[in-house]
């Protein structure tokens, strides 16, 4: 069940405001268990501020914590460039005070850390108070829905929504490219600054080489005022680069794409074209994009900083490049579409490596264990008590 517990009012709040309601919301979610008369047997909180609130129900309700972070404030403030001379600005707009705080005390109370890679274990949790070595971490990696994100090649699965979106995407590329038929390197992420979007544009902008041999299409890479200051102004940046290279006829900067239904079928599209997949990250915690591209047979170029490093082997299933140096990314780029035998290696190993590691189902069953576990070594602390 998904149950929706009302706090701060009717108004929506953005995430780094809630802090003042979360007490708030901690009643209100004991009222509710109060009602339905059945406690649960695991409190499973994700980010910081979920966390805070399940450290407080754990402690008060006597149920064992489990915790997801997905990103944490230590690493963020470095990626974010947070110094002396720029703290108040920053601890104005996220919080960072109340988030690092909350996050050590999460760090202390869960009896599990859930990360998705080593990588998020040793290079996010090691800025805190915490051994590495600690049994409390366990390394369980997100799934992707192999249903949607089938082979490119796998004409049989295609539905007639499916075939209606690659032509209206087809029609889009014909619309803005002047040969869409060059294989395009393809972007899908947010406008954010450690996405690094803006890297991948440099890159190819500097690379007459990859401008003769592909196209670029980043999707969600335009953003209106309504998405908010900091997408805006990097849309705007993007396509101010754009123009200064002179590449407006081969790169495509694509509108927010629908995840459910659009995204796989975009991932196809490249693979079809001959392209390949590109997740310039300055850091990314996991990669789930490159699991979606490569479960479609589409090769990927990674950052090196971050989850990737557990999903790729380098050279064997994909490229992982130094973002942060261009020629890094043109080089492994124009490898892989100038040498269509390492096109395939890359496609057939890739989609094989998420069949056996990044299933749905196998998450689960790995989370279910996990809990199992956990609601074992509880029974067996009772017994030791009684």
């Amino acid at each position: 069940q998904i149950v929706r517990i009302s706090c701060g009012g009717d108004r929506y709040i953005k995430k780094v405001h809630l802090w003042p309601f979360l007490d708030e919301f901690i009643e209100n979610t004991k009222h509710y268990l109060a009602e339905i008369g059945r406690p649960p047997d695991i409190l499973h909180s994700n980010y910081a501020d979920s966390g805070l609130v399940c450290v407080k129900l754990s402690r008060d309700l006597g149920i064992p914590q489990v915790h997801t972070g997905h990103s944490l404030g230590r690493p963020k403030m470095e990626c974010l460039g947070v110094r002396d001379d720029n703290y108040s600005e920053m601890e104005e707009k996220f919080k960072f005070s109340l988030r690092l705080a909350a996050e050590q005390e999460v760090i202390d109370h869960s009896v599990r850390i859930i990360v998705s890679t080593r990588q998020e274990r040793d290079q996010q949790y090691g800025r805190y108070e915490i051994d590495l070595d600690d049994p409390k971490f366990a390394i369980i990696p997100p799934g992707t829905d192999l249903e949607r994100f089938y082979h490119y090649l796998d004409e049989e699965k295609a539905t007639e929504a499916d075939r209606r979106i690659a032509r209206q995407f087809q029609n889009e590329l014909s619309g803005e490219l002047a040969d869409p038929s060059k294989p395009f390197i393809y972007n899908l992420g947010r406008l954010a600054p450690r996405k690094n979007i803006p890297g991948l544009v440099r890159a190819y902008g500097e690379s007459a080489h990859l401008q003769e041999i592909a196209n670029l299409v980043i999707a969600g890479g335009t953003a209106g005022k309504e998405a908010g200051e900091e997408a805006y102004s990097i849309s705007q940046r993007m396509s101010t680069m754009i123009a200064s290279y002179g590449i407006g006829d081969k790169v495509f900067l694509r509108k927010a794409v629908d995840f459910e239904t659009e995204a796989p079928e975009y991932y196809r599209a490249a693979a079809r074209s001959g392209g390949a997949f590109v997740n310039p990250a300055l850091i990314e915690p996991f990669g789930l994009t490159i699991v979606e591209a490569s479960a479609c047979g589409l090769p990927v170029v990674a950052t090196e900083n971050g989850g990737p490093r557990d999903i790729i082997a380098n050279g064997e299933n994909g490229f992982l490049v130094n973002v942060e140096e261009p020629e890094s990314v043109t080089e492994a780029l124009g490898r892989l579409l100038t040498d269509r035998d390492l096109w395939e290696k890359f496609s057939r190993a890739g989609r094989e490596n998420a069949l056996s590691r990044y299933t749905w189902s196998g998450m689960a069953e790995k989370e279910l264990s996990l809990f199992q576990e956990i609601l074992q070594e509880q029974a067996a602390r009772r017994e030791k008590t009684t």
